[in-house]
C-alpha cells in the first residue's frame, strides 16, 4: 500500500521511540516529530491501524522502561526491536518505496545492536536499506 488521499509525503522516516507523549516516528529530513501515541491527528503517514499497534508497542516501552526501578527483569530489548522493525516493515510497505524507513534503537538501550553490534543512539539493523 503506498500513499493514499492526502496523507503527507516525507523522503525520510526514522522510527525511533522516546519518552514524554510517546513519540515514535521522527520526520529523517527536516527533523520533529511525525507521529506520537497520544492522539491519531491525521492526517500520518500511516493507516490508523498500523498507528494503534505502534501505540501499543510504545505503551510497553514506556511502562517498562521508565518505571520506577527501571525495567522489570521480564524485559526483553530483542523481543522489543523484533516487534518494532516489524512495525518499521508494515510503515514501509504503507509509505512505499519513494519513503526510506529506518529503525534506531532508543537511547535506553545501551547495549550493542543486536544485529551490527552498534552502540547506543547508532542506528540499529535495518533490512530496509537498500
Amino acid at each position: 500500500m503506498h500513499n493514499q488521499g492526502d496523507r503527507p509525503r516525507y523522503g525520510r522516516l526514522v522510527v525511533c521511540p522516546d519518552h514524554g507523549f510517546s513519540p515514535f516516528l521522527w520526520n529523517g529530513e527536516k527533523g520533529g516529530v511525525v507521529a506520537d501515541g497520544a492522539y491519531f491527528y491525521g492526517p500520518e503517514p500511516m493507516s490508523h491501524a498500523l498507528w494503534s499497534d505502534f501505540t501499543e508497542w510504545m505503551r510497553g516501552y514506556t511502562e517498562a522502561v521508565h518505571a520506577e526501578g527501571g525495567p522489570p527483569p521480564s524485559w526483553s530489548w530483542k523481543e522489543f526491536h523484533r516487534v518494532g522493525l516489524g512495525l518499521t516493515e508494515r510503515l514501509r510497505q504503507e509509505v512505499g518505496p519513494e519513503c526510506e524507513v529506518v529503525y534506531q534503537k532508543p537511547a535506553e538501550d545501551t547495549g550493542p545492536d543486536p544485529a551490527s553490534g552498534a552502540g547506543a543512539g547508532q542506528l540499529a539493523y535495518s533490512p530496509f536499506w537498500d
